[in-house]
């Protein structure tokens, strides 16, 4: 499967490069799931409109009872498990996600709160080259009241945060876990010179690591089970990174069917002002 992150890490620093961390520690049961076993992912709380057939080239396949299963692409594939016994003992994941790949096979266990979305998350990174030591890691994750992610501190190397202005996502930080006065940021907007009025996001689409500024690795595929907050009211057209030397941007442009839901969107990264790559995707519905 594709990384959309890394079409960003082409144009320029501001947007980061810096991968999940790899902190060595162990799962910490206290930072669990709310013991409260009626917890229950619900993609139709996020997907509002249905959940796509297909988004990038990633294939999205759902069980009877409309949780995601697997998620399958042409790099691997990703499966869910979902916590179905009672927590008697101690607090447990409440979802098992897995990432598999010609080249590694990363286990996250996925720690929700009372809405099913991920609160804590630790995974544990293995690699086919057995020459290579397994890696863990540990992030933590926010949502204001309307559901939108917010923060996702990754131990031991960078907090995000992302802002909300009437629906939309208006701005994006990573900051540095040891100079917190070393701050990337990215602005994003929902018009420009070509979009005139915003375009709304019936698809409830949140293309992180793409259109949305994030770095938080094999996470993103958490959003389409439901489980990693609510999308922007709108589709972003414009993502903007400054720094004192440099511009990057991404531009977008969607295609919609006849009921206002993406099929396509084609995509420009520029930096400064020079295009270093573009491509088009297209979504199944």
């Amino acid at each position: 499967m594709k990384r959309f992150f890394t079409t960003i890490c082409l144009a320029m620093a501001v947007f980061t490069t810096v991968t999940f961390s790899s902190c060595g520690k162990s799962d910490d049961p206290n930072k669990g799931g709310t013991g409260d076993t009626r917890i229950k992912v619900n993609p139709k709380n996020v997907f509002t409109a249905g959940l796509p057939q297909s988004v990038a080239g990633m294939r999205i396949h759902k069980d009877a009872n409309g949780l995601v299963r697997l998620i399958n692409g042409e790099g691997g594939t990703v499966s869910f498990q979902y916590k179905d016994e009672s927590r008697a003992i101690a607090p447990a994941p409440d979802v098992i996600m897995t990432v598999e790949s010609k080249e590694e096979s990363t286990v996250y266990k996925l720690y929700l709160n009372a809405e099913g979305f991920v609160k804590y998350a630790t995974h544990t990174t293995t690699y086919r080259d057995t020459k290579l030591e397994p890696e863990n890691g540990q992030a933590e994750l926010s949502y204001d009241n309307d559901g939108h992610l917010v923060s996702a501190k990754i131990e031991g190397e960078e907090t995000w945060k992302w802002s909300y202005k009437n629906g939309d996502l208006v701005k994006a930080e990573c900051i540095d876990a040891e100079d917190t006065n070393d701050v990337n940021l990215v602005v994003v907007h929902y018009t420009s010179d070509k979009v005139t009025s915003p375009i709304p996001n019936k698809g409830c689409l949140m293309l992180y690591d793409l259109i949305i500024p994030a770095d938080i690795d094999e996470l993103i595929y958490a959003y389409y089970a439901g489980m990693l907050g609510k999308a922007t009211k709108h589709l972003p057209v414009l993502c903007v990174g400054k720094d004192e030397k440099d511009t990057a941007e991404v531009l977008s442009s969607w295609k919609l069917n006849e009921t206002g839901l993406p099929v396509s969107l084609k995509y420009i990264v520029r930096e400064n002002a020079k295009i270093i790559d573009e491509d088009e995707l297209s979504f199944t519905w």
